[in-house]
């Protein structure tokens, strides 16, 4: 199917997969948050809303992944969709309910007595929501980009993220494959500097509702394009190139969902005119079992995985 484009003298066509291609990633973002707000005008549970989000992008990008793909040597092995399958239900949800639980009531008190000794309420409620979700983008970013850095950029530690990077296949679920170690501290991180500002609950979910469908889309099998986004959002492109095999290469584009503090601190890696290479994953001589019980394992017994240690 083609899209005939008249402007002025100018006459054009344009495919439909082109428009996939490009507008994908903008439409799926601004539907999740829109779709997130109009459940909250209609009184819907914040922690509903999180979840009904949850169950409906996902399955319209699982949607294009078949009829879009970036590539089809992309398609995961049953053993891989087993084990993140695991991490989506457990890994990726126990630990944001566990740090909750633990910090949540001392944190929001912290809070109020940094308003109540500054006189003032921290976070800027009068702004429009849409800067507001941006602005708490931003902020919490900087508790995901350095943990994240330097798990990286330290050899003790890496073990504790490298299980991230075992996946061989950018699909759907590949983004959930975290060890929740890893997930306690950089989700925590994020909510420690939100509601340390006084982020209202509204904020808060808007900014897990993005999360959620961005963290999806950063690791799904469509084929996508981004241009400028690049330097605004941390687009699939850029987490393609982060997922390299290459050390160089992955040692970069560490956002999760703006690029901003990427840019600041010099790590964005970003070609116009070249793409990421499709083979990802670790290097060859670390093999970390497609099995849910040794990712857990693996930081602390990383060695046996590594033939070259």
């Amino acid at each position: 199917m083609n899209v005939l484009i008249k402007f002025g003298n100018f006459t054009g066509v344009i495919t439909m997969g082109s428009l996939i291609t490009y507008l994908f990633y903008p439409i799926i973002l601004v539907a999740s948050v829109s779709f997130a707000i109009f459940l909250n005008s209609k009184g819907f549970a914040l922690t509903h809303i999180i979840l009904l989000n949850a169950l409906v992008f996902p399955g319209i990008i699982l949607l294009f992944e078949f009829i879009h793909p970036e590539t089809k040597d992309w398609r995961p092995r049953k053993s891989e969709v087993g084990v993140d399958i695991l991490h989506a239900a457990l890994s990726n949800t126990l630990p944001p309910l566990l740090f909750k639980a633990l910090f949540f009531a001392a944190i929001i008190k912290l809070n109020s007595l940094i308003t109540t000794n500054l006189g003032i309420d921290i976070w800027p409620h009068q702004l429009p929501i849409g800067l507001q979700v941006l602005l708490a983008l931003v902020v919490a970013e900087i508790g995901f980009y350095w943990p994240h850095r330097i798990l990286h950029e330290n050899t003790p530690i890496w073990p504790l993220h490298a299980l991230h990077h075992s996946v061989e296949h950018m699909y759907l679920l590949a983004g959930g494959r975290t060890h929740p170690l890893q997930v306690f501290v950089t989700y925590g991180l994020q909510m420690l500097i939100l509601w340390l500002l006084g982020a209202p609950e509204k904020i808060l979910m808007l900014h897990a509702v993005f999360t959620s469908t961005h963290g999806i889309l950063q690791h799904a099998n469509v084929k996508m394009r981004f241009g400028f986004l690049n330097y605004i959002f941390a687009t699939p492109e850029l987490h393609r190139w982060h997922h390299s095999r290459v050390i160089k290469e992955s040692n970069s584009n560490y956002g999760s969902n703006v690029c901003t503090w990427d840019l600041v601190f010099g790590s964005h890696h970003y070609f116009a005119d070249k793409l990421p290479s499709e083979d990802i994953g670790l290097p060859p001589s670390i093999v970390i079992p497609d099995n849910y019980i040794e990712h857990m394992k693996s930081p602390f017994v990383f060695n046996k995985y590594d033939s070259d240690l």
